[in-house]
């Protein structure tokens, strides 16, 4: 039986995460400081409260998936350029600190490989996705009283960041995620996708405030005005989750 350490070293990890919070409508993307079993450190250009509850996604470098949690901020200070903040994780489930267990030791013995890629490196497409995303894009959700659950919901506009984890990259791409419907979602990104591949997505979710990752299998990819229209079908949902997304395209109109 593998022991978990409740303390385990803290390791430096410099790739972006999302985090939703009660004082924004979209999650913000916030660069990760370092790593460890029971929570992380973050730089963000924006304070966060002391004692707040967020949601945080992290892609994980070795399985090439990501990991969704509660966390609650115990240390927001003002650095020079930047705040200094510090996340606990709560409430993780016992497979998903497992998880997290398998990820740190591989980081232990990988990490200098990981942060000298290229790969890990934010592009200048993505950093204008995420312009776009905290500038431009202002989110109104009306509820709808009265729904049924249909299998077979309606195609909605749906403009947030969807990142995507490849089987041959150790970080994620990111693009804009455009529609979305109870079988899948369409986007445009800068990156071109092997058609058929199976994909790891992990996008944000208005109506619960939450992130929600699952399978897609890439089932369209053509180049239009210098970027890549694609539409993803989602792959192995299980009854739960496609609840939570028929909730979510049911109610939201933007």
């Amino acid at each position: 039986m593998v022991k978990l350490k409740r303390k385990a070293e803290r390791i430096r990890y410099p790739a972006l995460c999302q985090i939703a919070v009660s004082s924004y409508p979209l999650p913000i993307s916030i660069f990760i400081r370092d790593l460890s079993f029971s929570g992380l450190g973050l730089e963000s250009s924006k304070p966060l409260r002391k004692g707040e509850i967020v949601n945080l996604s992290i892609f994980l470098p070795f399985s090439r998936k990501f990991l969704t949690s509660k966390a609650k901020v115990v240390r927001c200070e003002k650095g020079l350029a930047t705040y200094i903040v510090g996340l606990k994780f709560i409430g993780m489930k016992l497979k998903e600190k497992f998880r997290l267990w398998k990820e740190m030791h591989w980081l232990q013995r990988n990490i200098e490989d990981l942060v000298s890629s290229y790969s890990h490196l934010v592009s200048p497409e993505t950093e204008r996705l995420m312009d776009l995303m905290e500038e431009e894009v202002e989110a109104i959700y009306r509820v709808k009283e009265g729904e049924s659950y249909h299998p077979r919901a309606k195609r909605v506009k749906y403009p947030v960041v969807v990142r995507i984890g490849l089987a041959h990259l150790p970080f994620p791409i990111s693009g804009f995620l455009q529609d979305i419907s109870l079988t899948g979602l369409g986007m445009r990104t800068k990156y071109s996708l092997p058609l058929n591949e199976v994909v790891n997505l992990s996008f944000f979710l208005p109506i619960s405030r939450s992130f929600l990752n699952v399978k897609g299998i890439v089932a369209r990819c053509e180049k239009t005005d210098g970027e890549w229209i694609c539409g993803l079908k989602f792959t192995n949902l299980d009854e739960g989750t496609k609840f939570i997304i028929w909730r979510e395209v049911e109610k939201m109109e933007l």
